[in-house]
């Protein structure tokens, strides 16, 4: 009723104001991040973390620790800085994909997913440079380095590439789960950004082992529209899936997340 309208209405008006302070808060804080940017590799460099590069440096806005929140005195959101890093390899960062979707009986064959992420980490410094978080995981050494410089595919045949692994993993992979309205859907992806990074893949043979390859990396909005003629939808476009695309730049082959091939083991032989 009327009541929980109102209620409803106040809570609504509240969260707005509680998000345009933090928006005024956001746009007032003047941190150096070229400066936060130099203490974060020399925190690095004195954990002895190597052979990583931030990939990540902006602003942000700081929550009061569980300690502070818990005092009498109400402790404002403060100026900071959040900053990421990731394993390089020849001066270009590692990254891992990090949306799609699959089922079990989706087969591997001709595709790669390396058994552990590329090492990465987060740091969040305050204004004053103080550490408020710090986060680093799957460490790794390298162990060998089997080629330098190599041909890669062009750009026009890793976008071939994308929208074929594109349409197999959005095209349902057994008959009985394809429904009519599978049939009535048109999907569209849009590539909203396109570059080259290094990516891991698994190595035929060593379950612990990863090899650093270069890949082209796709990120993707998909739209649907619905085609057919009854319901209210029908021939209105709307979003669908965001989805990333690793392709082997050496080989053409898709890369997925680390650890499908546990997921989906005895579906197909990994790698390429």
């Amino acid at each position: 009723g009327e009541p929980y309208k109102s209620e409803e209405a106040a809570r609504l008006a509240e969260e707005a104001g509680r998000i345009n302070s933090q928006k005024e808060l956001y746009a007032q804080n003047n941190i150096d991040l070229d400066a936060m940017q130099d203490k974060a590799a020399g925190l690095l460099r004195e954990l002895g973390i190597t052979g990583v590069q931030v990939t990540v440096c902006e602003k942000a806005l700081l929550g009061p620790l569980p300690e502070e929140s818990s005092n009498e005195a109400a402790v404002n959101d403060q100026p900071g800085a959040y900053i990421e890093f990731t394993r390089q390899c020849g001066g270009v960062p590692c990254f891992n994909q990090t949306s799609g979707s699959w089922s079990d009986d989706m087969s591997m064959e001709a595709m790669y997913s390396a058994p552990s992420y590329p090492e990465q980490g987060s740091i969040v410094f305050d204004a004053d440079g103080n550490v408020r978080m710090f986060s680093w995981s799957d460490a790794s050494r390298v162990t060998e380095e089997v080629a330098g410089d190599s041909d890669i595919l062009s750009f026009g045949e890793a976008k071939q590439k994308a929208a074929d692994h594109l349409y197999w993993n959005n095209t349902t992979q057994y008959t009985d789960g394809y429904t009519e309205e599978d049939a009535k859907t048109k999907l569209r992806f849009e590539v909203e950004q396109a570059d080259i990074v290094m990516a891991y893949i698994n190595v035929k043979g060593e379950a612990e082992l990863v090899m650093a390859v270069p890949a082209w990396r796709f990120k993707t909005q998909g739209y649907g529209t619905y085609l057919g003629e009854d319901g209210i939808m029908s021939g209105v476009e709307s979003l669908y899936n965001k989805e990333e695309v690793f392709i082997n730049a050496l080989d053409g082959s898709p890369i997925l997340m680390p650890g499908m091939e546990r997921m989906m083991q005895g579906t197909g032989d990994e790698g390429a």
